[in-house]
């Protein structure tokens, strides 16, 4: 019997490496191309002696990770700094024996998510996720030879209890080198290049905007960031993952340029204006999170998922009887990464964490004047790389607005904005090439008042990020409604890059759509643009493509499935896909489209909403996602996002059919759909001026005579959740609001485009007072009104 056993596990072990084999070298985009990338890394890439592993829970011994809340920050040090034996750590001891057969020693935590609390993370729509952060480890081993065999081992024999393992990538800075003098023009701000100045007509941030910047921290001392650190200073938070400190401060010289940039406080009567920085003493703008970190795979990581993480609240009691509200992470809206290197499975988990969360990455595309591309060459440098729907990726831009020699550019890069040049030669022969000056760091010498020039892509993406920092904010004060994502963010700025002639009209490879115009934006928004979000989850219209063959793929994501099939935890599966299509049709006489006014249109995801998944393999994170296929201004490997020529919308999204492999029984179990038939739909974000056109869809116009609103809400009396159901009899705009008896609004829906059928939205009031409200369901001139009784 154990001869048979030992034959089966072998059996099973060699099929697994095998699968390995396929995986490891490429991987496949939201489009479906196949992207590669080397394996196994070169020497000179990773930390010899670190291995990182997301454990699956039953694992591990999960209540040594345990602490009591609340806690303070010299605490939080001591609980970041701690190492577990792994013989008290891990709980199989099948799996802890191989562990120690290569080497592994010690495991220590990548974040300090509690097991025993942390839980749930509220993301920045307010919508809650399930995670389960404090299932990421880093193992150390205890010698420099193992780490390739180690990962090997565990990948082939313990998928069933480890979701993935990953070497400790080394990551790269991107700027070009600083020196010391001053230089008092800031030409990058300014009318000649992305003239911030306009924007600032109509916002100069908001306090409630934040903004991560992920690299060698931020000297907060600095008289441009107000000389002070916490919930009241320009630099309100983070975390010092090289020191396991409060203090980001330490040698901080890329990491503070960059924030500068962003944020540096404006109008103070001190140094330089930060594109978000406020108008001081009023409004100090945006609050900057200093990350410091190593630039390795497990840091980054960390520091991307505390960012993200939310307000994961926890009431506690204290000495006095009084409760308090702890929480894990910091619930930005941006996060900034001017650094980059080789895929990494486990950073693209985290990447794919920040944007479900709402968060909007911006990343630099890099230094080496390399054409890196989806097809053929490979786009090497990460996060720059990963999804265009997950990432803003930018190359950097010369006084000229045309790309630099020095900047990485090929299919995916969004965009380039102001990068320069900064060196003493270039300041003696061509100083018309240093365009950007900003604050710098010198806290060894206690200055806190230096300036000097900065360039490279690292400069590039925070001009980047402080504009999408002014457009959030913005949408804030103006209250643009419905559940804005960071792909209509980046939509928004795609829609108003100014595309230079020397390289051609549409996208093209060498600067994306073109150089970033902070006044074009805000020109267009001013002109009548407006952000509308239109939802399709209509059977009717939705075309069912042929079941691929059946391939082996990875599911990436312990997501809250409970209305699916059977739960789909990480793993492995055998899986088929087929492409969902539709069409459509927007309404007429809403946009004006001419040879002024173009119509932008591009595929989103909203959480909460029905929606297929991607093709991205094999590892797929269960992202709901739609692709507009009918837009033009692409190149054909990147989707155009211009819709002057229809208001019929082609757009397509995934549908899985899967079997688990169980491999204790040898068996395919049938799984089901992902997701099921009642929760597919299409979602598009749609940007252009308000007004009539003379544009036609091929939906004939519904008379308003034969019109008619049927709803109802369910469960009422509500104690927390309820859905309102409601059928329609044409394709219209729907939206949902909800007043107290004071009508007071409490809840407000974007307008939802949806077409002839019936159709439900659950609302969450568990937050709001016991009472009596009222729902106004409007379609239109029709206008349903509903009492809700709210109950314990």
């Amino acid at each position: 019997m154990k001869k048979n056993f030992l034959f089966v596990t072998l059996l099973l072990s060699i099929a697994a490496i095998d699968l390995c084999a396929q995986v490891q070298p490429y991987y496949i985009n939201n489009r479906g191309d196949t992207v590669y990338y080397d394996y196994p890394p070169p020497d000179s890439t990773y930390i010899h002696n670190e291995l990182i592993i997301k454990f699956k829970p039953e694992s591990l011994n999960l209540n040594l990770l345990c602490f009591n809340y609340p806690i303070s920050d010299s605490e939080l040090s001591i609980i970041m700094a701690q190492r577990f034996y792994v013989d008290d750590l891990i709980a199989d001891t099948t799996l802890l024996s191989d562990i120690k057969s290569f080497g592994g020693d010690t495991l220590r935590r990548i974040t300090y998510a509690n097991p025993c609390s942390d839980t749930l993370s509220i993301t920045r729509h307010g919508d809650t996720l399930l995670i389960n952060d404090y299932l990421w480890m880093t193992l150390h081993i205890n010698n420099d030879t193992s780490v390739i065999i180690g990962k090997a081992i565990l990948d082939s024999a313990y998928f069933d209890k480890i979701e993935m393992t990953e070497p400790n990538y080394i990551y790269n800075e991107y700027d070009i080198d600083v020196t010391d003098p001053y230089f008092f023009e800031q030409k990058s701000l300014q009318i000649n290049l992305i003239h911030v100045q306009r924007a600032w007509d109509y916002t100069m941030s908001n306090w409630g905007i934040r903004v991560g910047i992920i690299d060698d921290g931020i000297f907060y001392c600095h008289e441009d960031f107000g000389s002070g650190y916490g919930d009241n200073y320009k630099v309100a938070g983070g975390w010092n993952f090289v020191e396991n400190i409060k203090d980001i401060s330490f040698d901080a010289t890329h990491g503070t340029p960059v924030a500068g940039i962003i944020g540096a406080i404006t109008d103070n009567e001190k140094g330089v204006a930060g594109i978000a920085g406020g108008w001081d003493p009023y409004n100090i703008g945006c609050r900057l999170y200093g990350y410091r970190v190593h630039l390795t795979t497990e840091s980054i990581v960390a520091a991307i998922r505390r960012a993200s993480s939310g307000a994961i609240f926890y009431t506690v009691p204290d000495p006095n009887g009084i409760h308090k509200i702890v929480s894990f992470g910091d619930s930005v809206h941006i996060i900034n990464i001017s650094l980059g290197g080789p895929y990494s499975q486990i950073l693209e988990a985290a990447v794919n964490y920040a944007y479900e969360h709402g968060v909007s990455l911006v990343a630099a595309r890099g230094n080496e004047g390399i054409e890196q591309d989806y097809m053929g060459w490979r786009c090497i440098y990460y996060p720059a790389c990963f999804e265009n729907e997950w990432v803003t990726s930018v190359g950097a831009g010369n006084h000229d607005k045309i790309r630099t020699e020095y900047s990485n550019h090929g299919n995916g890069m969004d965009l380039i904005a102001p990068g320069g040049y900064c060196s003493d030669w270039v300041k003696e022969h061509f100083p018309q090439s240093i365009i950007i000056k900003t604050t710098l760091s010198f806290w060894e010498r206690g200055r806190f008042d230096d300036y000097d020039c900065f360039a490279g892509t690292s400069a590039s993406s925070p001009h980047v990020a402080g504009v999408i920092a002014l457009l959030r904010s913005y949408a804030i004060e103006y209250q643009w409604l419905g559940a804005i994502e960071p792909v209509d963010f980046e939509g928004i700025i795609k829609a108003s890059c100014l595309q230079n002639p020397y390289y051609g009209e549409f996208y093209e490879e060498e600067t994306g759509w073109g150089h970033l115009q902070a006044d074009n934006l805000f020109n267009m928004i001013a002109d009548g643009y407006i952000m509308t979000l239109i939802h399709d989850e209509n059977p009717n219209y939705m075309n069912y493509g042929d079941w691929s063959n059946w391939e082996w793929r990875a599911f990436i994501k312990d997501a809250d499935l409970k209305n699916f099939p059977k739960p789909l935890r990480t793993g492995f599966y055998y899986v088929r896909h087929r492409d969902i299509t539709s069409t459509i049709h927007l309404p007429e006489n809403v946009w004006t489209i001419d040879n002024d006014h173009n119509l932008y249109v591009w595929g989103r995801k909203e959480f909460g909403l029905n929606s297929g998944w991607s093709i991205l393999g094999p590892y797929n994170y269960q992202t709901r996602y739609t692709q507009v296929t009918s837009g033009t201004g692409g190149n054909g490997l990147v989707d155009g996002i211009i819709h002057n020529h229809s208001l019929d919308v082609s757009v397509r999204n995934y549908q899985y059919d899967v079997f688990w492999f169980n491999p204790r029984t040898w068996e395919l179990i049938y799984m089901g759909h992902y997701p099921p038939y009642n929760q597919l739909g299409f979602n598009i974000g749609v940007f252009g001026k308000q007004g009539p056109n003379n544009k036609k869809s091929s939906v004939e116009k519904q008379s308003n005579k034969n019109s008619y609103l049927y709803s109802s809400i369910s469960p009422n009396p509500v104690k927390d959740k309820t859905k309102i159901f409601f059928t329609l009899s044409k394709s219209t705009f729907v939206s949902i609001d909800i007043y107290d008896i004071f009508g007071n609004n409490i809840y407000k829906s974007y307008p939802m485009f949806l077409n002839t059928g019936s159709f439900s939205k659950e609302i969450d009031l568990s937050t709001i007072d016991n009472g009596i409200y009222f729902c106004k369901i409007s379609q239109g001139e029709l206008i349903k009104t509903i009492k809700i009784i709210k109950i314990k």
